[in-house]
């Protein structure tokens, strides 16, 4: 849920199973878990739908099936029911995944709710949508702090700009250069 619905880790553990719509590939974040109490999040924006992936519709119908009894009724619970205590979490669960995912060291629950908006972008998602599914009110906070740059991105760069320079591709383009201030296209050039 961290990795492929983008949630914040108060909301994976608050994730209650009347807000997850597995026909539709839905869950609806509606609270979150703090201090073991499902609270409503802190604003308007993070109360939101969000679409999951297939794969992800399968591993939580395989997690109903084992899920034992919640007093508050949430997804994801300790062997007995309760809710999860995020310290424990982070030990007992967190580190590890992340040793087994071979993930180098010191790097933290929240960089799975980045790589999903970085995914996003990446696919072609618009900024708009993504500030909606990640619960922020300004694409800006979304682009900023939560988007970064794909290792295929700066590869599909490099192609893109040896394609533009070569010479196949200048014979193309010379109009390109000339036009506008051709002072200033003249230096670029030099």
């Amino acid at each position: 849920m961290l990795l492929t619905a983008g949630l914040r880790r108060s909301e994976a553990l608050g994730l209650t199973w009347d807000v997850v719509d597995l026909e539709k590939g839905a869950l609806h974040v509606r609270h979150q878990l703090i201090d073991g109490q499902l609270v409503q999040p802190k604003t308007d924006n993070a109360l939101r739908t969000v679409p999951i992936p297939k794969a992800t519709v399968e591993a939580l119908r395989q997690r109903r099936m084992v899920c034992p009894p919640s007093e508050l009724n949430l997804v994801f619970t300790t062997p007995t029911g309760r809710a999860i205590n995020p310290s424990n979490f982070f030990n007992r669960v967190w580190k590890p995944l992340r040793e087994a995912a071979c993930l180098p060291d010191g790097t933290t629950i929240h960089q799975l709710r980045k790589t999903y908006a970085s995914l996003c972008a990446h696919q072609g998602r618009t900024p708009a949508w993504l500030a909606e599914v990640m619960g922020h009110s300004k694409a800006s906070t979304t682009l900023a702090f939560y988007t970064g740059v794909m290792h295929q991105e700066r590869e599909a760069a490099q192609r893109d700009l040896d394609s533009w320079i070569s010479r196949e591709a200048w014979t193309a383009y010379p109009q390109t250069v000339v036009e506008g201030n051709r002072e200033s296209d003249a230096l670029a050039l030099q």
